[in-house]
């Protein structure tokens, strides 16, 4: 078949062919969540990674579905609506996103909007970037092993950006569990039992707690407790002779060896610090007050009161 096009046209052709598998090719690599809507027809189209970040495909966009959205920043995503409607062509914001671990990143937002000839907006493209989320979570975010809780690592990542992105203005509670004589239990035991010991004391204490609440394994026998969103001092301080009588029947059951017993401090925010290498600071002071009186007790951290009080 004879070809009439002219060279130009065909060189106008390879442009767009080459201009569309470039972008195809961005669009495979990215880790940036991008959509495009029709404001008139109401059509939606967006990459593969909007979805997984909102929980909900893009066209339940318009009918406000979006609840991975921090409830604190839906009134940013309304005055990006008004900036369009009142002629914006270009916003950008942060928003907070829930992600599968119910942990909260910090996306930037940038909005630009198509106008028709009458300055009515046409079509909006919108683009968020991901501050390298994926790699975060995957570097961060990991499982103790033999517990099944948090590590270190990703329970101290956890409570840190807790505490940035949500704690203002809330008041917050860290406790610090320590296993009392856990290095005579896995001589005269044995590691295995030890092992079990730790494994019954995790699953204790996240029985106890909401799946919201942090947990973590930070040392061999020592574990952390977050408690967000609590009422007072007095809260944390009944969430703490709580755990102690959960923990102290569960010391009960192993009847055919030493009586497994769990030691604690507490911290609470903001009174107590700011961050969370303050607070745990403050709930292993906490602690350590409580061993020294006796052990399998606890302690609450308290600036005016001799430092602390139980």
């Amino acid at each position: 078949m004879q070809n009439n096009k002219s060279v130009t046209e065909q060189g106008e052709g390879f442009g767009c062919a080459l201009t569309k598998a470039r972008l195809a090719l961005m669009l495979r690599d990215t880790k940036d969540a991008l959509f495009t809507i029709d404001l008139v027809g109401g059509e939606a189209w967006a990459n593969e990674n909007f979805e997984p970040l909102f929980g909900a495909p893009i066209k339940k966009w318009r009918t406000q579905e979006l609840n991975r959205i921090h409830p604190g920043d839906t009134a940013k995503i309304d005055a990006l609506r008004e900036g369009m409607t009142a002629g914006m062509r270009d916003q950008e914001t942060h928003i907070r996103i829930r992600a599968e671990n119910e942990e909260y990143f910090t996306y930037t937002f940038y909005l630009h909007a198509i106008y028709d000839a009458n300055g009515t907006p046409r079509y909006l493209l919108g683009r968020l970037l991901s501050q390298q989320q994926n790699a975060t979570i995957k570097k961060k975010i990991k499982r103790d092993s033999l517990t099944d809780v948090y590590d270190k690592e990703a329970a101290l990542y956890l409570i840190e950006r807790f505490l940035q992105d949500e704690g203002d203005g809330g008041v917050h509670g860290l406790l610090m569990v320590d296993v009392d004589d856990f290095v005579a239990l896995n001589e005269t035991r044995g590691k295995d039992y030890g092992d079990l010991a730790l494994m019954s004391v995790a699953e204790r204490i996240r029985g106890l707690f909401r799946k919201t609440d942090i947990v973590g394994r930070l040392q061999n026998d020592e574990f952390v407790v977050f408690l967000k969103n609590i009422n007072s001092r007095a809260h944390l301080d009944s969430q703490a002779a709580a755990l102690m009588a959960e923990l102290s029947e569960q010391g009960n059951a192993f009847t055919a060896g030493p009586h497994v017993t769990c030691s604690l401090g507490g911290a609470l925010y903001p009174e107590d610090g700011l961050e969370c290498a303050t607070l745990v600071q403050r709930a292993e002071s906490a602690l350590n007050r409580a061993r020294g009186r006796a052990k399998n007790s606890y302690a609450i951290y308290h600036p005016d009161k001799d430092d602390v009080f139980a």
